[in-house]
């Protein structure tokens, strides 16, 4: 809250109406990770509870902060993704 004077010349250009489309993009981003990965990824199994908890851990920007951020594939596992460890196949080595 101390940095809100500094924030509020800022913020003060912008309407409250920003803040429901940063919320609408938000749950947009949910709605289409959450369907993409019961359509694809797990296409051959009823995954709406799983692709929906991905999507919520995907789109958490208290975990990641930045779109660009590396998701490991140990966590990607963990989080019930489904992942190929190329490296370890010599077929994809350099």
């Amino acid at each position: 809250m101390k940095k809100i004077p500094v924030w509020y010349p800022t913020l003060n250009q912008y309407g409250p109406v920003l803040l429901i489309q940063c919320e609408n993009a938000i749950s947009l981003c949910k709605t289409l990770v959450s369907e993409w990965l019961q359509k694809y990824m797990f296409a051959s199994r009823d995954a709406a509870t799983i692709s929906q908890s991905i999507a919520a851990f995907l789109t958490n920007h208290a975990e990641f902060k930045t779109h660009a951020r590396h998701i490991n594939g140990d966590v990607a596992k963990s989080e019930g993704l489904v992942v190929e460890n190329l490296e370890s196949d010599r077929k994809y080595r350099i």
